[in-house]
């Protein structure tokens, strides 16, 4: 049992865990807002995650806290994506915290996603699609960086669509089911020491990313196929502005 903080933890996927981990980990939970329910055996701090304190005793520290929303101005997404994580990396390892779980998204690198690039992989170029991806991309630096001078053990969750089913032709390629993210955490909490960025989608069917390694690595068996849901997503596309296709330069040649 590992006495484990999660911030952001009234949020869609920290409810999700908090419930899957109730009494097979000590919870400590973290978040701006109240939670709409408290369970069993955890404990509750609320305020702002720059001012995160961690508690005595915590080995890991599960980050969620984040403005999740793509289409709004990076001034709404510096200081709770990128102040916010870089405070908690730095309490993490002023507390003596050994591991941090970081919840990434697919949104780094979802150019590719975009272009519907097959093989994508965790290990190539970040590839931001807005500026919450651009966020992430900085959330996966700090990691590396507390991993390398720190001795951090930091594992990068690059989230696929989470939703209890897919609703777009984007979602049958990198749907999350509940069920999956939550093997992917259990994975993480247990992952070797050292620094891992992965990408984590349900094992879907018409999936273009290459995670067979990055399961691997992870400890992570995926069972949902977003297949299953094909007659209720039909031809509906993405309603996000930044999987419809490039932004046109104004600077270009000949603009």
């Amino acid at each position: 049992m590992s006495t484990v903080l999660v911030t952001g933890a009234a949020g869609t996927i920290g409810t999700l865990l908090r419930r899957a981990w109730a009494g097979t980990h000590v919870l400590h939970c973290h978040d701006v807002a109240a939670p709409t329910v408290t369970l069993p055996g955890e404990t509750w701090s609320r305020g702002d995650v720059t001012a995160l304190t961690v508690p005595p005793g915590v080995d890991v520290v599960v980050h969620l806290a984040a403005n999740a929303r793509p289409g709004v101005a990076w001034e709404e997404l510096r200081h709770p994506n990128v102040d916010g994580t870089r405070h908690v990396f730095a309490a993490s390892v002023a507390a003596g915290v050994r591991t941090v779980v970081f919840a990434s998204s697919h949104h780094a690198g979802g150019g590719y996603d975009r272009d519907r690039t097959p093989g994508v992989s965790a290990r190539w170029p970040v590839r931001p699609c807005c500026f919450y991806g651009v966020t992430k991309t900085l959330g996966e630096s700090f990691g590396r960086y507390h991993a390398d001078r720190d001795g951090l053990t930091v594992t990068c969750l690059r989230l696929g669509d989470v939703d209890v089913r897919p609703h777009d032709e984007l979602a049958l390629r990198i749907w999350l089911s509940h069920p999956d993210l939550v093997r992917a955490f259990d994975a993480a909490l247990t992952r070797a020491p050292g620094f891992g960025t992965f990408l984590v989608s349900s094992r879907n069917s018409r999936s273009r990313w290459d995670v067979t390694e990055d399961n691997r690595l992870l400890g992570y068996a995926p069972r949902d196929d977003a297949e299953d849901y094909t007659d209720l997503v039909g031809d509906a596309v993405s309603q996000q502005d930044c999987f419809r296709g490039p932004v046109a330069n104004p600077h270009a040649p000949g603009r």
